[in-house]
């Protein structure tokens, strides 16, 4: 299905303090893993977690590293990690959204209390890989007195236009997040907060983001 980018956006992490963060140090698996030195394994479960590809047997265990409460949508020091309560679960079902799914996690309070009510949020959705050959370049002033002007690649597309046509998607092999205008709409009607959606047209990222990961300059036709 072709996309019509201004009617989708990036969900992200809006970074804020007061909502919990929770951390994944907790979990016997990691503890084991970390003391055997499997980290890496570890975090590649976790990817597939996050793309609905995997189970969560038992439980993955999470606890808040910071923040001061519990919200609708918590996300996790480890970036893999996104959490929801039963109310957005109840919420996404009624409004038939598709390209998600949950697997169970075992949420402990600071006093190691359990926290019933909340899922592992999974994206079964897909979606192409950045087309790093579009989009709008961009300078910028310096962020701070005396620093250096920097370019930043502006609007998000995707590599032949691919999208599955699901509310929620997965961009390429990222963790990006793509959603469609209707989980926007559904998130501001019921107040679903700690989370920010940005158009994809509108996203912005530093084009050193790219000469870091050595795709830049993209490959032109």
């Amino acid at each position: 299905m072709k996309p019509g980018y201004c009617h989708l956006f990036k969900m992200r992490d809006p970074l804020a303090t007061r909502p919990w963060r929770l951390t994944v140090s907790e979990d016997p698996r990691w503890k084991t893993m970390m003391e055997e030195g499997e980290r890496g394994e570890f975090s590649r479960w976790l990817m597939r977690l996050r793309r609905g590809e995997a189970e969560a047997d038992p439980p993955l265990r999470l606890v808040p590293a910071m923040g001061g409460h519990p919200t609708d949508v918590m996300w996790s020091t480890v970036v893999t990690v996104v959490v929801v309560s039963q109310r957005v679960v109840d919420l996404l079902k009624e409004d038939g959204l598709t390209g998600w799914a949950t697997y169970a996690v075992d949420v402990r309070d600071k006093k190691g209390q359990a926290v019933p009510g909340y899922y592992g949020f999974a994206v079964t959705g897909r979606a192409g890989s950045r087309d790093l050959r579009r989009g709008e370049i961009i300078d910028k002033p310096p962020i701070v007195p005396g620093g250096k002007p920097y370019q930043v690649l502006r609007g998000l597309y995707f590599e032949g236009d691919y999208w599955d046509g699901q509310d929620f998607c997965l961009m390429g092999s990222t963790l990006t997040i793509i959603v469609t205008e209707r989980v926007v709409r559904l998130f501001k009607r019921h107040r679903i907060r700690n989370v920010e959606f940005i158009r994809l047209p509108e996203v912005e990222v530093d084009v050193e983001d790219f000469k870091i990961q050595g795709r830049w300059p993209p490959e032109r036709e």
